[in-house]
């Protein structure tokens, strides 16, 4: 038989072939795709900073981590096109996919139907986030994991850079290096000995200043969100409902704005589903008690961090699912511990029975919510910011004003080559800046006012105004007159409105 870099020829062409397809379809479905304003703020953020020092200041109001914001920086060196940032995040996805299907210990249909389920072939895929890149250093980690003491920098990198993805790959993180720990002081303290001292002492030192800087990042200026500390049984209800949509992503199928949506519609259904798969998850790994541990602690921490300080979405959620195989994977590597009580024996023995199930359900939804999310993307648009946008640049005059409404709606100046006016925040910029004047509130009299001062300050006779919801204020010192209304959106907050203003 042939051998190639990567095995037997046959085994190889198992590997490139449908890793060939996926970048095919997600390539189609990229440039397809219609960035919304999470990606574009990103994009802004870095392309629109003076230097390295000015893009670190910056951060200090993001509240997230770095690690994505400097790799679109060094992009944003050389290019202005935010499709630069959409192929990086593409090449990540592919490693991501190809790292799986090389490495996985999983029959190799259940790779398959993992590299194209909902996350990996659209949520981490297609819309361009730092997700992606976390996820790529979860199996990065997993497939690392045998010769975890040979390679202790490595590790450290991984889930340095990992923790320095997300809040939610810090969390993961800090339970991979608690996995290991374990591991090295319960199982192999004999292994974990046998390394030498100056190797263990990069290796932390290289981990925890990436957790150091990893927490700082995540510190907000400002922060908004108020922490939930009380105890409400309804809150929980609502964590666990994420780790039900995170498990089966399937969507409402009815309307358009499909995104963030589940076909389960009675949230406190989706938490008793939630609690069920979580207590089931524990059964079917209480024989390898390491990665009970990972999954279990793993597990309530995302759901503590969703409960007390931010509920999330769908790809936040997400990450539970990454942690679930993440410990599917990790537990090939351990034998199986032996119960003395028999009816736990048989309770166990049948709670992986059913497990296997679950789980062969499980990948067929998540591939059926990747079909139907990538279906969906080439029907309709994700976000109407770029139709928006080429209308206003095709009819716009040199000079013209262009306003956008409100602060939050970064997509329509991300595909634009010049800074917008946000009205409610008063200032000319790009992306948004998350300070008080951010989150401050105007009225129609002041939006008028404002609208009214820009225009007559830069001296234009016409304003052009971006906004995702109607823009219902009456004056009579402009002529407001609408021009187009984009209202068929995935993302229904992407929804565009333009309008032109002109003074008397």
């Amino acid at each position: 038989m042939h051998q190639t870099l990567f095995g037997p020829m046959n085994q190889s062409l198992r590997i490139w072939i449908p890793l060939l397809v996926y970048v095919c379809v997600e390539l189609a479905a990229i440039l397809n795709h219609e960035m919304w304003r999470d990606e574009l703020q990103h994009w802004l953020i870095t392309r629109d900073s003076t230097g390295l020092m000015g893009l670190l200041g910056t951060l200090g109001q993001e509240g997230h981590p770095a690690v994505w914001h400097l790799i679109l920086f060094g992009i944003g060196r050389f290019t202005h096109s935010p499709l630069a940032m959409q192929l990086v995040h593409l090449g990540i996805a592919a490693c991501s996919a190809f790292c799986f299907l090389r490495y996985a210990p999983f029959p190799y249909l259940y790779r398959l139907l993992f590299c194209f389920g909902y996350f990996m072939s659209y949520e981490y895929a297609v819309i361009s986030r730092a997700y992606g890149l976390g996820t790529l250093c979860c199996w990065l980690f997993c497939s690392s994991y045998p010769l975890r003491y040979r390679s202790l920098v490595r590790l450290s990198i991984l889930l340095a850079v990992l923790a320095n993805s997300s809040v939610y790959g810090t969390i993961l993180a800090l339970i991979c290096l608690s996995v290991f720990l374990v591991d090295g002081m319960f199982l192999h303290r004999d292994k974990l000995l046998r390394v030498p001292r100056l190797r263990i002492v990069c290796s932390a030192c290289i981990l925890f200043a990436g957790l150091a800087f990893a927490l700082r990042s995540m510190v907000p200026d400002v922060d908004p969100v108020p922490w939930h500390l009380s105890f409400s049984i309804d809150r929980v209800g609502i964590a666990l409902s994420g780790l039900w949509k995170a498990y089966f992503p399937v969507p409402d199928l009815s309307p358009i704005e499909f995104w963030n949506s589940n076909i389960v519609h009675h949230q406190a259904l989706r938490g008793i589903f939630g609690g069920a798969l979580l207590m089931l998850g524990c059964l079917y790994f209480a024989r390898k008690p390491t990665v009970l541990f990972a999954y279990a602690a793993g597990s309530c921490a995302l759901l503590l961090f969703s409960y007390t300080v931010y509920v999330g979405y769908l790809r936040h959620h997400g990450h539970l699912f990454i942690l679930a195989t993440m410990c599917l994977w990790l537990s090939t590597y351990y034998p199986p511990v032996q119960v003395s009580s028999r009816v736990l024996g048989r309770v166990l023995d049948c709670s992986a029975s059913v497990g296997k199930v679950i789980i062969g359900a499980i990948l067929v939804g998540q591939v059926f919510a990747g079909i139907y999310a990538l279906a969906m993307e080439f029907k309709y648009d994700f976000s109407a910011a770029k139709r928006a946008t080429e209308l206003v640049k095709t009819q716009a005059a040199k000079g013209d004003v262009i306003a956008v409404l409100p602060n939050y709606f970064h997509s329509a100046p991300g595909y634009l080559s010049e800074p917008v006016y946000f009205p409610i925040a008063n200032r000319i910029g790009t992306f948004g800046i998350y300070d008080d004047r951010f989150y401050s509130e105007a009225d129609c009299n002041s939006l008028v006012h404002r609208l009214n001062k820009e225009m007559r300050r830069r001296g234009a006779k016409n304003l052009w105004l971006i906004s995702n919801e109607p823009f219902r204020c009456q004056t009579s010192s402009l002529s407001i007159q609408r021009i187009a209304a984009f209202e068929r959106t995935i993302e229904k907050k992407e929804r565009a409105y333009v309008y032109q203003l002109t003074l008397p």
